[in-house]
């Protein structure tokens, strides 16, 4: 209630000092009822003879209508208002000014109704884009000229205050068309009927692509290096976009521009190892557009800064198995004598390693280059028929760490992962033994196949099949598997024996259509078995590792 009240001229209301409204009535069960509220707290009120409620308080005048109790508008005062009366059309009001020692004044202000403002002249679009409009008028110089109600297609949007002349509509469909509508209003409320309108169009969308999508670079320190950026527009409307570094090393230009529909530019973005240390360093160029759809491009770019390309990385341990990073900057090698993954910075030749309780052997990587799976052996291969378990590792490239060790019912010898989730080892003990097949999601068995121990496999690119190369039996030779989600079959061995040495390993183009043996014998790989694995040339020399 806030100690305070004041009781309407018709003796139906009373208004406390906090601006809640209340009943007086005669009947004690409705009496001092709520009925509603001013909205705000005052200090003295007063009433008019047309039913007009005014109050003041703090350095404002507010008017009321006294049985709706709608603000119909207010006035500022000169001081802190105590008391106001109404007399004959006019407010008389008592203000202090707050000092010590307090000094008051009297304000005498004119309450008789005033014709509507003016209304707004010279209302324009002055700016569109693909989502906005951007309106400007000329305000009418009217004492008591309050605000500028503004409707966009027909819905009240906002009360734009007497100093200020614009209106800027967000959030709009390009090519669309909108129609702005304003009404002035008084101090007191009072609205100019008149409605002053205009309509503008938004404009067209353009539709941004960027080419690279992502930069990496390889630097020394201080070394410097100017990259190309492509930006186009595919869409009908103009591109006009920004272009930023987030970080200190990375600068480009223009930093501004335009693009016009099926057009594209270029921004040359210079990366720069100045005063930066060995390691990899990450920022983004991000572009801020008209493209109501890609409004925010961000372009990762990725800086290595590191030792010389020329330069060797010297290790001093005993390499068993090794694969490449999906995006060729980490080497991850494994050595079965020190029960370690070690991992090289090819950057930076910075060597990290990973322990292990068993001995690391086979390493493999998936298609995709999201995960790396590594063998581990709970003792060592055996040509006994005692076919024993084994351990896999799963590494995440993206934090050079372990995700998880599950066992696994085989010897690994060799794996292979593919992306559909499911591992394939070839078991090294047992002599005729098996190949299995496993669920990765749940590490349990899907399929087997007889192969014979010790066999290297490679994943064919299709991944609907296996190839193996025997490595104790003589003549050597090739075999083929078909697979499907951790199911595998036995399908059938090359159509030689002995007329080509295969040597115990092979690999396959990435094309799919060749099978390079370690021996340097090349044969066809096919889908059909009167084709599969013939002869059709040779490097002329052993290898012991092949890329392309």
């Amino acid at each position: 209630m806030c100690g305070d009240l004041e009781i309407s001229p018709g003796g139906t209301k009373i208004f406390t000092k906090c601006g809640h409204v209340f009943q007086s009535t005669e009947d004690p069960s409705t009496d001092m009822t709520h009925i509603g509220t001013l909205g705000s707290a005052w200090n003295s009120l007063t009433f008019d003879e047309i039913n007009n409620v005014y109050t003041v308080g703090d350095t404002s005048m507010r008017k009321y209508n006294c049985d709706t109790y709608e603000a119909m508008g207010g006035k500022s005062i000169n001081g802190n208002g105590r008391f106001i009366f109404y007399n004959d059309g006019y407010l008389i009001v008592v203000t202090e000014d707050g000092e010590f020692p307090t000094k008051s004044s009297i304000q005498i202000i004119d309450a008789t109704p005033t014709p509507s403002p003016t209304s707004v002249t010279n209302l324009n679009e002055s700016a569109v884009g693909t989502t906005w409009i951007n309106w400007t008028w000329i305000n009418h110089v009217d004492e008591n000229f309050n605000h500028t109600m503004v409707y966009i297609n027909g819905a009240f949007k906002a009360k734009v205050d007497k100093d200020t002349n614009y209106y800027k509509a967000m959030g709009l469909s390009p090519a669309s068309i909108h129609t702005i509508s304003t009404h002035t209003v008084d101090i007191w409320g009072n609205i100019n009927q008149t409605w002053v309108n205009d309509t503008a169009t938004t404009s067209e969308a353009p539709d941004i692509w960027a080419d690279p999508v992502g930069i990496k670079v390889a630097l020394l320190q201080g070394e410097f290096e100017k990259i190309n950026l492509t930006l186009g527009n595919n869409g009908p409307g103009v591109l006009e976009f920004e272009v930023n570094g987030t970080v200190d090393w990375l600068s480009v230009y223009p930093s501004s521009g335009i693009v016009g529909s099926g057009e594209q530019t270029n921004i040359a973005v210079d990366v720069s190892a100045d005063m930066l240390i060995n390691g990899t360093h990450v920022g983004d160029i991000i572009i801020s557009s008209n493209d109501p759809d890609e409004g925010l491009l961000e372009i990762p770019v990725t800086l290595c800064v590191g030792k010389d390309s020329n330069e060797s990385i010297y290790i001093d341990f005993t390499v068993t198995d090794a694969v490449l990073s999906y995006d060729g900057e980490y080497l991850y090698l494994s050595s079965k004598p020190d029960y370690k993954l070690y991992i090289v910075n090819l950057i930076t030749g910075t060597v990290d390693k990973i322990s292990f309780s068993n001995m690391t052997e086979s390493l493999t990587i998936t298609p995709q280059g999201d995960a790396i799976y590594l063998a581990l052996l709970t003792r060592e291969h055996s040509y006994g028929f005692d076919e024993h378990e084994g351990c896999i590792a799963e590494i995440d490239p993206d934090t050079r760490s372990v995700v998880r060790e599950f066992r696994i019912n085989v010897d690994p010898y060799d794996i292979v992962a593919t992306s559909d989730g499911c591992l394939y080892a070839s078991s090294g003990s047992g002599q005729w033994t098996y190949i299995r097949g496993y669920d990765l999601n749940t590490t349990s068995e899907v399929g087997n196949a007889s192969i014979r121990h010790r066999s290297h496999i490679k994943l064919h690119p299709s991944e609907n099949c296996i190839y193996s190369a025997d490595t104790d039996l003589s003549p050597s030779d090739i075999e083929k598997f078909g697979i499907s989600e951790g199911d595998i079959q036995a399908l059938y061995d090359s159509p030689y024996h002995g007329d080509y040495p295969m040597w115990g390993d092979l690999e396959i183009s990435p094309d799919g259509t060749k099978i390079f043996t370690i021996s340097g014998h090349v044969f066809r790989s096919t889908e059909s078995q009167s084709t599969d694995m013939t002869h059709i040339g040779s490097l002329g020399s052993r290898w012991n590792s092949a890329l392309w």
